[in-house]
């Protein structure tokens, strides 16, 4: 069973940020995607914009009068709230306000929503465990107590500071899974790499962020989804809402019966922001007193649906369409519905030869959790071998064999049959469901078209471990890549060979030669769609707080997608920038299940692989989807030496 949580923070009522057309977007696109719940977790209200409000209202007024100031200005927000916030017919949403956003107001508005509104129910502030009963499991919903430790430079550092604050104060524990709202970041962490011990994500702001209190940098939704009962397989999807708001000054329009001056003048205030007399004279060869004129007409038009009122800003003397317009009156436009989608399985860390590595579940299971989810390409961020550096064969971190040493030839080998034994899995049934599609005996052409569409694009970086060849003056890798073409070309034509399809060996090593692609570190690659990624494996190492390398690495390269590894901890990371609009890093972990460098170093690892689905349209992100899969292998040892027996018959074959 599937179970979907809308989840959205910081609609900041009161504040000059707050609009009611993004929660008007929010409700549509939790009525489409059908959320099983929609919760609310801090900032229902601005506690301070709106408690600098009171304090004009009941400046002088003392006693009863001052309490009756009080008592109406909080029924005033209540019955504004109560017709502003959208109904979904038969869904609850769940509130959870925050004492260093809501304050002493938005509890006590909460509270009387709760009356008038017989679809809200109003948990803890501060924090609270929402059971997800279709699932058996807890989610922890938590929002900041305090404001004035929350700044920092990364993003996990208030998340953190929240979390472990509820972990060592708490009664109840953490839930399976948890989320801290209030923050207006997007990260997602499976959790084993750090102290909290359970997967964990953040929201973005449903609001427009005119002030950074903390580090705030995402407007949108964030929609949670769980298919099995493992809270670390759960889906986290984050609806970019940023563009939209942006850009928002461009949907004003100007008035009916306009003059061309004054159509002129709204087109230039849309695009460049509030503007002088002065500076929209140097656009419109005029005279001042008749821009003037115009403009004062301008100022007379009435509100509508598609035009603000324009005012003149006292102190500065420059136009400017009216807030309260875009605060409860402007209705922001669907987002795209036809959207382009890449989909990636991306690993780093195989360490291939080392005992702690599971190739089993790389092998074996990863093809399924690829196939299951659809997806197109899959990605290697380096250190596909274990390597002999700090003797880590007499470590006993390599394996052992009867009949070679795991050397670097070796390693590059078993890297080979890892990763083409995936591809090969995942390949067989896709080419049977393209085949099934294509109706009737594909010509040479047709098929060849078949066979990439069926085919997983690998793109890969080597990294450090790998390149500890380059002293002895081998290139890294290049072993790995020959075998795995090779290996590739054989598994194909054994598959069309089942199927009697006859084929030329040598159109399949340039079909095979273009489904590899090898990128340097922070190599921009375009992809077909027109989105960019890039790959990196920096030679650091891992912070105590884990946004710190994803967003140095969205940072040094500005692709759409960066994939990051080395760390052997796993964190997706989205951020927004201007000139590109979202972007995600998705950093993963290992595919070792420990190692003796950590346990000696009291760390423990995020072992798996990292899934992502980014959905676009004109290059610009608006949907992306990640999650972290592992099921690792019980008995490793067992496991790993009956990969390493077909291993072996890999080696036969390919001499």
């Amino acid at each position: 069973m599937s179970v979907r949580i809308g989840l959205v923070s910081r609609l900041d009522y009161g504040g000059p940020g707050y609009r009611e057309g993004l929660w008007e977007l929010a409700t549509n696109y939790f009525i489409k995607r059908k959320t099983h719940y929609n919760v609310l977790i801090g900032g229902l209200v601005d506690f301070k914009s709106l408690y600098s409000k009171l304090e004009i209202d009941r400046r002088g007024k003392k006693g009863d009068a001052r309490k009756e100031v009080e008592e109406t200005f909080i029924q005033d927000i209540v019955d504004k709230l109560k017709k502003a916030i959208p109904v979904i017919p038969e869904i609850k949403l769940h509130i959870i306000t925050s004492p260093a956003y809501d304050g002493w107001i938005g509890e006590a508005v909460a509270r009387r929503l709760v009356e008038t509104r017989r679809d809200i129910r109003l948990y803890r502030a501060g924090g609270d465990r929402l059971e997800i009963k279709q699932l058996g499991e807890i989610l922890g919903a938590y929002a900041p107590k305090r404001g004035v430790w929350m700044r920092g430079d990364y993003y996990d550092t208030p998340a953190l500071r929240v979390l472990k604050d509820e972990l060592k104060r708490g009664t109840r524990g953490l839930g399976n899974i948890n989320v801290v709202g209030g923050l207006g970041v997007s990260v997602f962490n499976p959790g084993d790499a750090t102290e909290i011990k359970r997967p964990y994500f953040t929201l973005p702001a449903l609001s427009k962020v005119d002030e950074t209190r903390i580090v705030e940098n995402q407007i949108g939704i964030c929609i949670l989804e769980s298919t099995t009962l493992n809270a670390k397989e759960a889906s986290w999807t984050i609806i970019n809402f940023k563009d939209l708001v942006s850009g928002e000054w461009a949907l004003v329009q100007a008035p009916p019966y306009s003059t061309e001056i004054q159509k002129i003048c709204v087109e230039e205030l849309k695009k460049r922001g509030p503007l002088t007399l002065g500076q929209l004279r140097d656009e419109i060869n005029i005279n001042r007193n008749e821009l003037k004129r115009e403009l004062d007409n301008l100022c007379r038009k009435e509100v509508s649906f598609s035009w603000p009122k324009l005012g003149e800003d006292e102190a500065s003397k420059r136009y400017y369409f009216d807030l309260g317009w875009f605060q409860k009156k402007l209705r922001y436009p669907a987002l795209e519905t036809k959207l382009q989608e890449d989909s990636f399985c991306a690993f780093g860390c195989l360490h291939a030869g080392c005992r702690h590595t599971d190739m089993r579940f790389f092998r074996d299971v990863v093809p399924q959790i690829i196939l299951a989810n659809k997806l197109n390409y899959f990605v290697g961020v380096g250190d596909f071998v274990e390597g002999l550096k700090h003797d880590l064969l007499l470590r006993n971190e390599v394996l052992g064999s009867a009949k070679y040493v795991f050397n670097y030839t070796k390693q590059e080998k078993l890297a080979a049959y890892l990763v083409g034994t995936a591809m090969l899995k995942v390949f067989e049934p896709r080419l049977a469901e393209v085949l099934e599609e294509a109706k009737g005996k594909p010509n040479s052409d047709q098929l060849v078209k078949l066979i990439e569409k069926a085919l997983l694009t690998f793109v890969y970086i080597p990294g450090n471990h790998c390149e500890w060849t380059l002293p002895a003056g081998f290139d890294s890798l290049e072993i790995f890549q020959s075998d795995l073409k090779l290996y590739l070309v054989k598994g194909i034509s054994k598959v069309l060979a089942k199927r009697k399809i006859s084929y030329n060996n040598g159109d399949l090593l340039g079909i095979a030669s273009r489904k590899i692609i090898r990128l340097g570190r922070g190599e921009k690659h375009i992809l077909p769609s027109g989105l960019s990624i890039a790959l990196l494996h920096p030679s650091m190492a891992r912070t105590k707080t884990p946004s710190i390398r994803p967003q140095e690495m969205l940072a040094k390269v500005d692709s759409h997608v960066v994939f990051g590894a080395n760390f052997h901890t796993a964190e997706a990371v989205n951020e927004w920038r201007f000139e590109t609009g979202q972007r995600v890093c998705l950093q993963v972990g290992t595919i070792k299940q420990r190692s003796g460098f950590e346990d000696d170093k009291l760390k423990t690892v995020d072992f798996g692989v990292g899934l992502l689905k980014v959905r676009f349209a004109n290059q610009r992100i608006i949907e992306s989807e990640a999650s972290f899969r592992a099921l690792p292998t019980i008995d490793l040892e067992t496991g790993n030496a009956e990969v390493l027996k077909d291993f072996d018959a890999y080696l036969k074959e390919m001499q």
